[in-house]
């Protein structure tokens, strides 16, 4: 949902951490990864184009589908 709220934007590791998990981001935690793979094998499954984009190091972007496709 946090992502989803914030589609087209990027979205760092400790925003995610900090308002999805209402913690203090745990730089050694792969917490973020686990979900953020969960959460590509349900919406990027199939798909030409994936909807969830990693920016290394930094953290990710939910892109908007393509209406042309």
């Amino acid at each position: 949902e946090y992502l989803l709220r914030r589609r087209d934007r990027l979205v760092t590791r400790t925003d995610l951490a900090e308002h999805v998990w209402d913690q203090h981001f745990d730089p050694g935690s792969n917490v973020i990864e686990a979900t953020i793979y969960r959460l590509r094998e349900k919406v990027d499954r199939g798909g030409e184009n994936p909807l969830i984009q990693t920016t290394r190091g930094v953290g990710y972007t939910l892109r908007s589908p393509d209406p042309a496709r």
